[in-house]
C-alpha cells in the first residue's frame, strides 16, 4: 500500500492550548504514525499513512483545532515515508539559531470542567484556587522565555507530584502538557504575610474581613487587585479616600450573570464579551441605582465575571464586589508582597491575601464595551496581550513604537506582524516609565526580535524620546503626529491601506502639524499621489487659557468659549483671564472636542473642576442620556461649516449663543445636553458630506461616549457613509503605539 509523509509547520496561538493533544487524538483516530512538538516557530508535526488516513487527518485538524489556538499559518512539504509505526508527542526542541517566533497565548479564564472539580468535594482538587487545564490558566503572566515549557515559567518553583505529573505525560488528559498544573500537594499556596496563616484559612480570614468593612489586597494573574464589599458604603468611601478617588468610578467583580442583572442591562455582544476566554471589565448601563456610589458620574458600571478559581471561592460569600487595581495614583499595579505591603503600610488597604506564585509580567484587567452591538477596546491587557495582529503591509526594519503620555501602551512590529503590549498607564511618575521600559524589553526579547527603529510621538516635550534612548540606544527615531497615528490605528485594524478613507481624529489633547493642540481633525487618506494625508477639516480653534490647567479648572474653557461667542459683558470679565487673552501669555489654541465637552459642561452648570480625566465630558453624556427625546418645538442647535485657510471649519459660536439663549428660556439641562451631542454628529455628517466622503474612519477618546457614537453611527447609516472605528485596538490613546506601527508601513511603502 502507498505510503505518504507530510511535514506540517503551524504557527500562530498553537503552545498552551491544547495543540499537541489535540493533533495526537486525531492521529489515533486516523490511524497515522508520526510525530508532534513545540518548536521556537509554532508546532512540527510529522504525519504517514495512506492518502485516506493523512487526508482525513489533515481536514480534522483544519475544521476543529483546539477552540483557543489561532493558526496564523499552515505548510505542507512531501517528504519520503520512514515507515514509522507509531504518532508520538516529542519533547521541545529550542535552537539558538531559530527566531523565537511562536505566538505566547493570553492569560485565559477558568474553564467549566476545572470550576466543576473545584466544587466537587470528591475532587482532590476542591476549593484548590490554582486550579487549571490545558483550556484555561496563566500563560504570558508566568512565562519567562519561549518555548513554553513548566522550567521557563514561575512555576519552575513547584515540582509536579506523581498525581499531576501522571496527567502531565498522558497524552490523553486534559492537562497534558499544561505547564501550571498543580493540586494542593505540590503546587502555588494563599497565605497572609507576616503570619502562619494559610490556604483555606486564609481565605476565610479575607472572606470575614471583607465582610466586616475592610478592605483587602488580593493576588490575581496579573497583579493584586484592592476589594471590598460593594453595598458596604462606609468601606467604599474608606477606598475612595485611600485612593483619592472621590467620584471616579470602581470596577465590580459579581458573582454570577444572574446576580449582574439586578443592576445592569446585557446585550448579547456584552454576553459574549464579559464570558469570553479574556474575561474583560464590560462597561454596562445601569438599571437602578442601587450602585450609584460605586459610579456616581456616569449611566455605566465596569463588570467582570470571577476569572480565576480563586476568584470564584472569593465570591461564594459575595453578590459584588469592588475590584479595583492595587496601586497608588499613577503606579502601576502591585505585583510582588513588598508593593502589596507598601499599599498597607499607606493605609491603602486593611490586609493582604497573597500567594507564593511569582508574577513575571504585570497585566492589568482589560476593559470593553459593545455600544451599538459592536465591540470597543478601551483598555487591552490581560486576556488579550500579547496577541499579535497580521497587517496588509510591511515593516521592513524591526521597529518598537512607546505610544503616547497617557493610557500608555507600546506596539512591536517586524513584517506583516505587530505585536502590543499590555496597558501601562499614564506616564506621570518614574515607576510607570521603569514598568514601559522593563517590559518593552522583556517582550522585545521574549519575541527575539532586536528592533532598530524606535517611533514616538511627535510632540517635542514628550520624555519618550529620552525611554527610547535607554530601551534602544542605537535606533533610528522615527515620529509620528498623534492623531494620525489614531486614524492609522483604524487604516490598521480594517486593512483600508488601499481604500480613499476620511479619519475623524477626536480626542482632548495632541499635538499637530501646526504646532498647535489638536482634537477634531479630519484626515484625508488617498492611497496613491502626492499629498496622501492632508488635514482637511476641523474644529474652529479657541484659547486655552492658561493651558493644561484647562484639563482640571475647566471653569476656564467656558470662559473662552464665551468670550469667543462674544457672551462676556462688563460685568463678568475675569481681570487675569482678560489680561492673559489680550497679552497671549500662557496662551494655547486648541481644536479639542474633548476641551469642547468640557466647556459646554461647565456651561451647562455641570462641572467647573474635573478631579479625573474628562470628568467633565462623563457628566455631560450623563446628564443627555436623561432625555430619551427631544421635543419637536425645541429649536437645534446651529451647525456652522465655514471655509478657512482652504479648509472646513467647525464653527462652534453660533452653537453657544444658541446654547445660553435656550437656556435662558428655561430648557432643561438635559435637553440642552442631548442637543450638544446632536450638534457634535450633526457636525461630522455635514463635514462628511461636504467632502463627499464615501468611507470614513472614526477613532480617538471622545469616541468611547456610547451616546454620541449611536447618534453618529445612525445618522452615517442614513446617508449612506461606510464607516469603521477601533474594535480591538484601543479607541483611546491605548491604541497610538499601534497607529504609530502603522504609519511607519505607510511611510516605508512610499
Amino acid at each position: 500500500m502507498d505510503r505518504k509523509r507530510i511535514l506540517l509547520k503551524i504557527t500562530g496561538i498553537v503552545q498552551g492550548v491544547g495543540f499537541r493533544p489535540t493533533v495526537y487524538k486525531y492521529a489515533l483516530e486516523s490511524g497515522i504514525t508520526g510525530y508532534v512538538l513545540n518548536d521556537e516557530t509554532g508546532v512540527t508535526v510529522e504525519i504517514e499513512g495512506t492518502s485516506l488516513s493523512t487526508n482525513q487527518f489533515l481536514e480534522k485538524l483544519k475544521k476543529f483545532p483546539p477552540p483557543l489556538s489561532t493558526i496564523e499559518s499552515w505548510t505542507e512539504t512531501s517528504l519520503p515515508a520512514e515507515n514509522s509505526v507509531v504518532f508520538e508527542i516529542r519533547k521541545s526542541t529550542k535552537k539558538s539559531t531559530i527566531s523565537k517566533s511562536a505566538a505566547i497565548s493570553p492569560d485565559i479564564s477558568i474553564c467549566n470542567d476545572c470550576l466543576r472539580e473545584i466544587m466537587d468535594p470528591d475532587n482532590r482538587r476542591y476549593r484548590y484556587p490554582f486550579t487549571n487545564c490545558t483550556n484555561c490558566g496563566p500563560r504570558f503572566t508566568i512565562i519567562r522565555d519561549r518555548p513554553y515549557d513548566r522550567h521557563l515559567t514561575s512555576m519552575s518553583n513547584f515540582p509536579m507530584c506523581p498525581d499531576c505529573k501522571k496527567e502531565y505525560e498522558n497524552p490523553l488528559d486534559r492537562r497534558f502538557h499544561a505547564q501550571p498544573n498543580a493540586c494542593p500537594d505540590c503546587g502555588p499556596v494563599l497565605y497572609i504575610p507576616g503570619t502562619s496563616i494559610s490556604g483555606d484559612i486564609a481565605l476565610n480570614h479575607c472572606i470575614s474581613g471583607v465582610q466586616n468593612g475592610e478592605t483587602w489586597c488580593v493576588k490575581g494573574l496579573g497583579g493584586f487587585n484592592i476589594i471590598c464589599d460593594a453595598f458596604n458604603k462606609n468601606a467604599v468611601l474608606k477606598l475612595r479616600k485611600a485612593k483619592r478617588r472621590k467620584n471616579k468610578s470602581f470596577a465590580l467583580m459579581a458573582k454570577n450573570l444572574n446576580v449582574m442583572k439586578n443592576w445592569v442591562y446585557v446585550s448579547e455582544e456584552e454576553l459574549k464579551l464579559l464570558k469570553s476566554p479574556a474575561a474583560p471589565i464590560v462597561l454596562l448601563r445601569k438599571n437602578s441605582e442601587h450602585l450609584d456610589h460605586i459610579s456616581p458620574d456616569n449611566n455605566y458600571l465596569g463588570f467582570l465575571l470571577p476569572y480565576t478559581p480563586f476568584h470564584c471561592l472569593l465570591m461564594e460569600k459575595f453578590d459584588a464586589l469592588i475590584f479595583t487595581s492595587a496601586n497608588l495614583r499613577d503606579e502601576p499595579i502591585a505585583i510582588t508582597d513588598n508593593e502589596a505591603l507598601y499599599l498597607k503600610e499607606n493605609g491603602v488597604v486593611d490586609n493582604i491575601l497573597t500567594h507564593n506564585r511569582d508574577i513575571v509580567h504585570r497585566c492589568d484587567d482589560s476593559i470593553t464595551a459593545a455600544p451599538n452591538g459592536n465591540p470597543l477596546m478601551i483598555r487591552r491587557s490581560r486576556g488579550y496581550v500579547p496577541g499579535s495582529f497580521r497587517i496588509a503591509a510591511d515593516l521592513s526594519s524591526a521597529s518598537l513604537a512607546l505610544g503616547a503620555n497617557l493610557k500608555n501602551t507600546f506596539s512591536i512590529g517586524y513584517g506583516s506582524k505587530i505585536w502590543m503590549g499590555q496597558h501601562i498607564g499614564d506616564l506621570v511618575e518614574k515607576k510607570s516609565f521603569d514598568f514601559l521600559c522593563s517590559q518593552a524589553t522583556d517582550l522585545t526579547s521574549l519575541l527575539d526580535i532586536s528592533p532598530l527603529v524606535s517611533v514616538i510621538d511627535a510632540h517635542p516635550g514628550m520624555e519618550l524620546e529620552s525611554v527610547s534612548n535607554k530601551i534602544i540606544p542605537d535606533a533610528e527615531l522615527k515620529k509620528v503626529y498623534h492623531h494620525h497615528a489614531h486614524f492609522f490605528s483604524v487604516i490598521g485594524e480594517h486593512n483600508l491601506f488601499e481604500t480613499e478613507v476620511t479619519g475623524v481624529s477626536a480626542d482632548g489633547t495632541g499635538y499637530g502639524a501646526d504646532g498647535n493642540i489638536w482634537g477634531f481633525e479630519f484626515l484625508s487618506w488617498k492611497p496613491s499621489g502626492d499629498n496622501k494625508l492632508l488635514r482637511v477639516a476641523s474644529l474652529m480653534e479657541f484659547p486655552l487659557i492658561g493651558g493644561d490647567i484647562c484639563i482640571t479648572e475647566i471653569s476656564r474653557i467656558a470662559y473662552s468659549l464665551m468670550k469667543t461667542s462674544n457672551l462676556i459683558g462688563s460685568d463678568d470679565l475675569n481681570p487675569s483671564f482678560e489680561f492673559m487673552l489680550r497679552n497671549r501669555i500662557n496662551l494655547f489654541m486648541t481644536s479639542s472636542l474633548g476641551r469642547l465637552f468640557d466647556g459646554v459642561s461647565s456651561i451647562l452648570g455641570l462641572c467647573d473642576y474635573s478631579e479625573y480625566e474628562a470628568r467633565g465630558a462623563i457628566l455631560l453624556q450623563k446628564c443627555a442620556e436623561s432625555c430619551t427625546l427631544i421635543p419637536e418645538t425645541t429649536q437645534h442647535l446651529t451647525v456652522s461649516i465655514v471655509a478657512q485657510d482652504n479648509q472646513l471649519k467647525i464653527d462652534y459660536r453660533p452653537m453657544i449663543r444658541d446654547l445660553l439663549k435656550l437656556k435662558s428660556s428655561g430648557i432643561s439641562t438635559d435637553i440642552l445636553a442631548r442637543l450638544f451631542h446632536v450638534w457634535v454628529a450633526s457636525s461630522i455628517k455635514n463635514v462628511l458630506l461636504s467632502l463627499d466622503v464615501k468611507t470614513v474612519a472614526l477613532s480617538g477618546g471622545v469616541f468611547q461616549n456610547f451616546l454620541l457614537l449611536e447618534i453618529l453611527e445612525n445618522n452615517l447609516n442614513e446617508c449612506g457613509i461606510s464607516h469603521f472605528r477601533n474594535n480591538t485596538i484601543p479607541v483611546n490613546d491605548g491604541g497610538i503605539s499601534f497607529g504609530q506601527l502603522i504609519g511607519v508601513s505607510i511611510e516605508n511603502k512610499s
